[in-house]
């Protein structure tokens, strides 16, 4: 008799047919076993990488405030927004590039959006029309 059991199918099966919470502790405990394997430098990246994808902002101190995390900022933006691009300017702000209609939507969609110390900002310019940007929170001007 011929075995074709397959481990990892019935793996994935079991973990699909758990609850959110039981689902969500074999995921921690699967991260948790593969943390004690890497460097504080690999953790912080790990840990961005995971924020970046379940669409959430890591914590701040996971976050290098370097040209380096804006420009994988950037990058991984682009990733998921194709029709936009994100340029990283003066090693401060990443600026947000695109057709107008484009811009406006995303902008609308995202502005106030957190990523460590970084928000989107967007404001419609009668002279330039759509400014879309990601800068440091505290460089905002929030009117209070």
């Amino acid at each position: 008799m011929q075995n074709n059991f397959d481990v990892h199918k019935w793996k994935l099966d079991t973990l699909l047919s758990e609850s959110g919470a039981d689902a969500a502790q074999i995921v921690i405990d699967k991260i948790r076993s593969l943390s004690k394997k890497l460097s504080d430098e690999d953790m912080d990246k790990f840990i961005i990488d995971i924020a970046s994808f379940i669409d959430c902002t890591p914590p701040s101190y996971r976050l290098n405030e370097s040209e380096d995390y804006l420009e994988k900022l950037a990058d991984n933006l682009s990733k998921k927004h194709s029709n936009l691009r994100f340029i990283v300017s003066l090693g401060k702000k990443i600026d947000v590039r695109g057709s107008q209609q484009d811009m406006a939507d995303w902008g609308d969609e995202n502005h106030g959006k957190k990523f460590g110390e970084y928000e989107v900002f967007h404001t419609d310019d009668d002279e330039r029309g759509e400014i879309v940007r990601i800068v440091k929170s505290d460089s905002i001007y929030k009117g209070k």
